[in-house]
């Protein structure tokens, strides 16, 4: 399903800063996910992931294997400078930081101090179906956030149920697309833009 015309060729250059945490907001309670799949992964390279980072907390969801995760963290720190952490195991989260993990396991999360929504992320199940958990991580994360949550949405050959794609917009969560000719794998911004109001 990918439209082979929107292939580039990557060009990933050294960060010219050292790798480090940026200067996150102090206190922000703000999260982002990106969600990507099939043909995102260069798209972590172009990302203003330093910038975003600086908001609040970013986790991606990227649909690779978990043994490619740490290697791929170090390819996105070393090209961006911003400190790039595998989610393998249970983590406690830091703004300033970014988290790359698969969506194809489900997580418990846990607030780590009154008045905090979101603190540390426990892997709570074996693998499940990618298109499954996504919309379980989604789920829980627009339960817990509501409009503290917003969502950024690359390539990925897999659609948004109609009733998730409401669910969120229920919440208020903030839902952000790629534009259409800019990814390889239109199935997912494509079912979010059918769906939304």
């Amino acid at each position: 399903g990918a439209d082979v015309t929107r292939f580039r060729r990557p060009r990933i250059r050294p960060a010219l800063t050292e790798a480090g945490t940026g200067t996150a907001v102090t206190g922000s309670n703000r999260l982002l996910v990106i969600l990507g799949a099939e043909g995102a992964h260069m798209d972590w390279f172009r990302l203003p992931l330093r910038r975003l980072c600086c908001a609040g907390l970013v986790i991606g969801l990227q649909k690779i294997d978990e043994a490619f995760l740490p290697g791929f963290c170090r390819l996105i720190q070393n090209s961006t400078g911003v400190g790039a952490i595998p989610l393998l195991g249970s983590k406690n989260l830091d703004t300033g930081r970014f988290y790359l993990g698969n969506a194809a396991r489900k997580i418990e999360v846990e607030p780590h101090k009154a008045g905090e929504d979101l603190k540390t992320i426990h892997p709570v199940s074996k693998r499940v179906d990618w298109r499954e958990g996504t919309r379980y991580w989604l789920e829980l994360l627009s339960d817990r956030l509501g409009s503290k949550l917003g969502v950024f949405f690359l390539s990925a050959a897999h659609s948004l149920d109609p009733d998730l794609v409401e669910r969120l917009q229920r919440s208020r969560a903030r839902l952000i697309l790629s534009r259409r000719n800019g990814v390889v794998c239109t199935e997912l911004v494509d079912s979010i833009q059918r769906h939304a109001r």
